[in-house]
């Protein structure tokens, strides 16, 4: 559609007028023309559009705690990002969490669970703006205040400090960790969390009858299970631990019977320095390369003439990988330049060896919910694919971005 505006002619003062409404309102249509969600495309394919959730837009206000009136809005430039298994949050450059997705078992924070849309963002309540970290999993979410507390919110266990009875509860709004303090990070499951200190400790509550597995002081970096009952740790030596279900040998390589403590990951090439944890299946970071075992029907332990393997196998294709995400049947890995490889489950079909894809200026971070992956770009913008059955992706209506 085309239109034409007639200037009025009154002289220089309402033609300057004028021009500072346009000039506005043109910086205004830059703005948003970056708001538009676009799956990545494949490396082979033409560049992608920035795809991000929110783009700066205000916030929706339905449902605000009593006393709240205009949450705040998300600045366009996120620092952090997070994903529980349908939901996904972010961190401003103001330090505030926001999130978007399901809300049935209060993964947003926003204080409702009221069936208004997904697939804008909500500001949380309650961290002041004074957030640095954010970690989700299963269907919770968890922030680390700039002063080491940590709060978490969605479904979730608590562990009562005066009996140390767990306390199953779903909190709409964050609440603290009772008993933890100094927290690196965060791993949260499905209807588990685990936590690594800044003195290296580790500590679960929640997971296979509520039993705490202690590593000591040995912890470098924690990783759960979006959909699964498993959890594993490097160690600061560069060994790789995991317990929990044990049902496609994704803890202890050479048995199925569920590993209640920590428990040595045999068959891993070299040291480790990263680990992702799917439903069924685990990858690990060695010598810049990737190595998989568990469940594979869909190609998300990366081998493509088995379906199930107990045995660490190397992933082809993949060097100079720093992070790696993990979904309930996918895979991604993030690789030093920035470059993002999926595999398995990523879109509608399994594929069952590395693909690239396209993210504009590069990534610096990944997450992965049961079915959905995202990216931060180094420009602060937020890229993500997959499913959207629950507005995980940010995008309005549609059941998923297919790539």
């Amino acid at each position: 559609m085309n239109a034409t505006m007639n200037l009025p002619q009154a002289g220089g003062a309402w033609r300057a007028s004028w021009l500072v409404i346009m000039l506005f309102a043109f910086e205004a249509c830059i703005t948003t023309s970056e708001v538009g969600l676009y799956p990545p495309e494949e490396k082979a394919g033409a560049p992608a559009l920035p795809p991000d959730p929110g783009g700066g837009a205000a916030s929706a206000d339905g449902g605000l705690p009593v006393g709240k009136k205009e949450p705040p809005r998300l600045a366009p430039v996120r620092t952090r990002i997070a994903a529980g298994a349908t939901s996904t949050c972010a961190i401003d450059s103001k330090g505030g969490a926001f999130c978007w997705g399901d809300k049935e078992r209060g993964q947003r924070g926003a204080g409702d669970r009221q069936n208004i849309d997904a697939s804008r963002e909500y500001y949380v309540w309650g961290l002041d703006r004074d957030v640095d970290a954010i970690f989700g999993g299963g269907d919770a979410h968890c922030a680390r205040k700039r002063n080491g507390e940590v709060l978490c919110w969605g479904d979730t266990v608590y562990e009562e400090s005066t009996d140390g009875i767990l306390r199953h509860s779903i909190e709409d709004t964050p609440r603290p960790i009772e008993g933890l303090s100094d927290i690196a990070t965060v791993a949260l499951g499905q209807y588990f969390e685990c936590a690594l200190t800044t003195s290296r400790q580790t500590k679960c509550f929640g997971l296979d009858d509520d039993e705490v597995p202690e590593m000591g002081d040995e912890g470098e970096s924690l990783a759960a299970g979006q959909s699964g009952h498993f959890a594993c740790a490097v160690t600061t030596a560069g060994a790789l631990k995991c317990w929990g279900d044990n049902g496609r040998g994704q803890p202890e390589n050479d048995t199925s019977h569920p590993a209640p403590r920590p428990t040595p990951v045999m068959g891993l090439e070299t040291k480790v320095t990263g680990v992702a944890v799917g439903s069924e299946h685990a990858c690990a970071i060695v010598s810049g390369g990737v190595q998989c075992w568990g469940r594979n029907d869909d190609g998300q332990a990366g081998a493509i003439d088995s379906d199930e393997f107990l045995t660490p196998r190397r992933v082809p294709q993949l060097t100079n990988i720093v992070a790696l995400a993990a979904g309930e049947r996918h895979t991604c890995a993030l690789s030093r330049a920035g470059a993002v490889h999926c595999w398995g489950n990523y879109k509608a079909d399994g594929v069952r060896s590395p693909v690239e894809l396209v993210i504009p200026s590069g990534a610096v971070e990944l997450v992965a919910g049961s079915r959905h992956t995202c990216a931060l770009r180094s420009n602060g913008l937020l890229q993500c694919w997959g499913s959207n059955d629950h507005g995980q992706l940010g995008i309005y209506g549609g059941d998923g971005a297919s790539l």
